[in-house]
């Protein structure tokens, strides 16, 4: 069978930088080596993890895995030379014991209990077992395709294994997202990889493709619940859906225009829109002392909603304070600046930048769906202009110019 080879476009295709494990810098590639390098040494030392019986399976597949990695990280790590040590034993065993590690893959029986893992997500269950069960699934189907290019380049034909094999990555590659329980791990084998597999041995290449696949399949996951690719509805057309869905009623309560065109209230309905509140920014425009809460029993002011905006002096990121209801003086909640990259996605890189936005400041917290920065409302109450700088070298970013009234 071909290769079925994964989606990526990034130079690298086994590492994702922006999946969560990865970014978080949860995963560790060297632990992964440094385990495979362990079995490694109990076989050299004749101690075989499953019995004697599988020495020379495991043997074969724990060698051709180590194939795969950067040869810097196996540098660093095998200080004692273990894979030399390995292919040597492998040699003075000769093709025999090579045959005798063909006899042990099952793929009927890998496929039985990956059908039943897939089966599984469709209970509450255990996560941690599934996470168990993933795994050992991901490893057993990975020895198998390593053990067979190992003995297929030392002569031996693989005959019905080889059909069985097709099989299993046919299902694989089809049902990928069974395997998302392990995507710590595989996230963690990704970067142990090294980048260039593909193009210095192709068929060695091709027993990675698992990875991309998992990859492929936390992309699309993280896609679904972040929401990634959808455009924004246009502003026009959420005031639009609003109007109809109120059956005509404003939304908000039509008010006097702001003295010196501060902020801009027009509706087709006659209702305030939230407008972009022209610069400088002022913390007394964003929330006047006298403001209360809004919908206080219908007594309280009216407050139009409104927000600012800066935008990073290569364009390539966004902050946004978007107020929708006053805060009452002495307000505990804080206040929530979310920042984005040009394309709408969190800006998980600026993760920690600190930040200053008139008499205010803090760090941007990464909270999942969001990149955000939490200030007080006094502070921002009682702030002069508003102007953000962000990073150690507190670079100003420049306030998007506000939209004409009408």
């Amino acid at each position: 069978m071909t290769g079925l080879p994964g989606r990526s476009t990034h130079q690298n295709p086994y590492v994702r930088p922006d999946l969560p494990a990865t970014r978080g810098g949860v995963c560790d590639p060297a632990c992964e080596i440094e385990s495979r390098l362990g079995n490694l040494a109990d076989l050299l030392a004749g101690r075989s993890p499953h019995g004697p019986a599988l020495g020379s399976y495991n043997l074969l597949a724990t060698l051709t895995w180590l194939e795969r990695v950067q040869p810097e990280l196996l540098t660093r790590l095998d200080r004692e030379d273990l894979v030399g040590q390995g292919r040597r034993l492998v040699e003075s065993q000769g093709l025999a014991a090579v045959q005798e590690a063909m006899v042990f893959p099952n793929p009927e029986r890998w496929l039985e209990e990956a059908e039943a893992l897939q089966a599984s997500y469709e209970d509450a269950g255990d996560s941690t077992e599934r996470g168990a069960r993933a795994y050992r699934l991901f490893n057993d189907l990975d020895d198998v395709e390593l053990v067979q290019l190992g003995a297929a380049r030392l002569g031996i034909d693989g005959g019905a294994l080889d059909r069985g094999l097709d099989r299993c990555r046919e299902w694989f590659a089809a049902h990928a997202d069974a395997f998302l329980a392990a995507g710590v791990f595989v996230q963690a084998l990704g970067q142990a990889l090294r980048p260039d597999l593909a193009r210095i041995d192709p068929e060695l290449a091709r027993t990675a493709d698992k990875v991309t696949w998992i990859l492929d399949a936390l992309e699309d996951l993280e896609a679904d619940l972040e929401f990634r690719g959808i455009e924004p509805i246009p502003a026009d057309v959420t005031w639009l859906l609003l109007e109809r869905s109120t059956a005509g009623r404003p939304l908000f309560e039509p008010g006097p225009e702001t003295a010196g065109g501060g902020i801009s209230r027009s509706s087709a309905a006659g209702a305030p829109r939230p407008t972009i509140l022209e610069y400088p920014y002022r913390g007394p425009d964003i929330v006047p002392e006298a403001v209360a809460r809004w919908a206080a029993q219908g007594e309280a002011e009216e407050f139009t909603p409104r927000w600012c905006e800066w935008i990073a002096p290569d364009g390539r990121h966004s902050a946004l304070l978007a107020i929708f209801s006053a805060p009452s003086p002495g307000d505990q909640d804080p206040a929530t600046i979310t920042f984005q990259e040009a394309d709408g996605r969190p800006a998980r890189r600026l993760a920690g930048q600190p930040v200053q936005v008139g008499g205010a400041s803090g760090r941007i917290e990464d909270v999942g769906e969001n990149t955000i920065l939490r200030v007080s409302w006094d502070q921002l109450r009682h702030s002069g202009d508003l102007r953000l700088h962000v990073g150690p070298d507190r670079v100003e970013w420049t306030p998007r110019p506000a939209l004409p009234s009408s």
